[in-house]
C-alpha cells in the first residue's frame, strides 16, 4: 500500500498484488461477519459527487480490510426552489469527522435542501477488477419539526463514485420525515454498506451525505435541525459523526 498526492489531494493506493493471496479461513469468516451485519437494500442513482478538499490521508489497517478513520474529502451545498422564507446552511469538519446541516422555514411556497458530504478517495491498482463491500459506520442526532402546511425530511446515504465516469451507486442509511404538528428528536447509530465492483487503476470516492430538507406551500413552519445553521446553539453530538469507512475486498 502507498500514499501519493495527485491534483492537490491525497489518493490511497491499494496494491492488487498484495490482495491476491489466498484468503485464510479467518479472513473469510471476517468478511462473512461484515456481510451479515449490513442490512439489504437497493442501489439507486442520486446526486453528483462532492468536490474534494485536501487533508491528511486516512489510515489503512490491512490490505484485505482497509478501515479509514480519517476522512480526506468533503463538500457542502444548498438547493432552493420557489419563493420560500427560510434560513439554514451546511458544513463539515474533516478533523472531527463531523457533518451538520440545518434549515428552517416559516412561510412561503417552495422547498430548500442543505447538504453536507464527507468521505475518502481511494484507488485499486492492477490488472483485475475486484468485488468489494464498502461500509460506513457512525451516529446521528437532531430534530424534525413541522406545523401546518409545512414538512421536514432527513436523509442519510452512502455513495460510491467512479471518478473516471461519474457513475454512482447509492444506498439509503436513514430517511425520516415530519409533518402536521410533529416535534421529535431523531437519533441513532448506523452501519450501512453497499457491494460493488472496483475497476483497476481507477479513482473512487466513498462518502456519506447528510441532507436536511423543508418545504412549505401556504401557512406553516418546519425545521430539519442537524446543526447550528438555523441560528440555534446546537453542539455535538448534534449532527452526524462518521466514525469510519471500511473497504473489504
Amino acid at each position: 500500500m502507498s500514499v501519493e498526492e495527485t491534483r492537490a489531494r491525497y489518493i490511497i493506493t491499494i496494491e492488487v498484488s498484495q490482495l491476491e493471496s489466498p484468503p485464510t479461513e479467518e479472513k473469510e469468516q471476517a468478511r462473512s461477519d461484515i456481510r451479515k451485519s449490513i442490512p439489504s437494500g437497493g442501489i439507486v442513482a442520486k446526486f453528483a459527487p462532492p468536490q474534494t478538499t485536501t487533508e491528511e490521508p486516512p489510515r489503512a489497517l490491512t490490505d484485505e480490510r482497509t478501515v479509514f478513520t480519517k476522512m480526506n474529502t468533503g463538500s457542502s451545498l444548498s438547493r432552493r426552489r420557489g419563493n420560500l422564507l427560510a434560513t439554514g446552511g451546511a458544513d463539515y469538519d474533516q478533523e472531527r469527522n463531523r457533518m451538520t446541516a440545518s434549515v428552517i422555514t416559516a412561510m412561503g411556497a417552495g422547498d430548500r435542501s442543505e447538504i453536507s458530504r464527507l468521505g475518502v478517495d481511494f484507488r485499486v491498482e492492477g490488472n483485475e477488477s475486484r468485488s468489494a463491500i464498502v461500509v460506513a459506520t457512525g451516529e446521528y442526532e437532531g430534530l424534525l419539526t413541522a406545523v401546518g402546511s409545512a414538512a421536514s425530511e432527513l436523509s442519510l446515504s452512502l455513495n460510491i463514485v467512479d471518478q473516471s465516469t461519474n457513475a454512482k451507486l447509492s444506498t439509503e442509511i436513514v430517511s425520516e420525515s415530519g409533518s402536521i404538528k410533529d416535534w421529535k428528536k431523531r437519533q441513532g447509530d448506523f452501519r450501512e454498506g453497499v457491494q460493488t465492483l472496483l475497476r483497476p487503476d481507477v479513482e473512487y470516492t466513498a462518502y456519506v451525505e447528510l441532507e436536511s430538507y423543508v418545504d412549505c406551500y401556504g401557512v406553516g413552519e418546519a425545521s430539519t435541525d442537524f446543526g447550528p445553521q438555523d441560528n440555534d446553539r446546537a453542539e455535538p453530538p448534534h449532527g452526524v459523526e462518521l466514525e469510519s469507512i471500511e473497504i473489504v475486498v
